[in-house]
């Protein structure tokens, strides 16, 4: 079956929309708040009038390889080197569409700006990059369960209240500790310089397939 590009050029540009109102810089440093990024877009993606699910690794699995962590690879900006980063999980918003030309078949697609900036990949590129084993994956509907948490939004923690709000608050503290962090080494701090990351699509696109690669560059507005 041939990917239709029309259709992912739709997906992509629906996906830049929810990004809109998440500054870009929580997801371009090495941050801890997946899961509020997710509950963000999925909350968005909802009212653009998608069904969003949650996805969650807890591992990494490549060859007889294991972590019991998940691990990934991100290019420093800075050093133009790739570096190993460690999550204790990773949370991503996913969605099921319609993908190729003259069939009804559906693939879910991700929507990770950490690992894959602002264009959309299939779930299976979205696994591969993490080595998350089948065992350690977990997928749930927006606003069920997932893993320990009552409504899939933070597996590690009780959930506040109001999770919009509560989202938006964490990311607004990471950006604050961004800024921290910048003032400090404007001054000497050399240490709190935080680590800026490319996403993970440049190293995607030489592993895998010709044939299995979703994002052609389509202009973006």
């Amino acid at each position: 079956m041939e990917i239709d590009p029309g259709k992912v050029h739709t997906y992509n540009q629906a996906y830049r929309r929810w990004l809109t109102s998440i500054p870009e810089d929580s997801y371009r440093y090495e941050c801890d708040i997946c899961y509020c990024l997710a509950h963000v877009i999925a909350s968005n993606a909802k009212k653009d009038g998608y069904e969003p699910l949650k996805i969650c690794s807890m591992s990494s699995k490549r060859g007889d390889e294991f972590k019991n962590y998940v691990s990934v690879n991100l290019r420093n900006e800075e050093t133009k080197q790739f570096e190993e980063i460690k999550y204790d999980y990773h949370i991503a918003t996913a969605i099921e569409v319609p993908l190729y030309k003259d069939s009804p078949k559906t693939e879910f697609l991700v929507a990770d700006p950490i690992l894959f900036g602002k264009d959309l990949v299939t779930l299976k590129q979205w696994k591969q990059a993490m080595g998350c084993p089948d065992y350690d994956f977990h997928m749930a509907p927006f606003g069920k369960p997932l893993l320990a948490s009552p409504s899939g939004y933070n597996i590690m923690k009780g959930d506040p209240s109001d999770l919009d709000a509560d989202a938006a608050r964490q990311i607004d503290n990471a950006l604050k500790n961004i800024e921290r962090c910048k003032n400090l080494a404007a001054i000497g701090w050399k240490k709190e310089m935080p680590k800026k990351y490319a996403p993970l699509v440049s190293l995607l696109i030489r592993s895998l397939s010709k044939d299995k690669i979703l994002t052609p560059k389509f202009p973006t507005r």
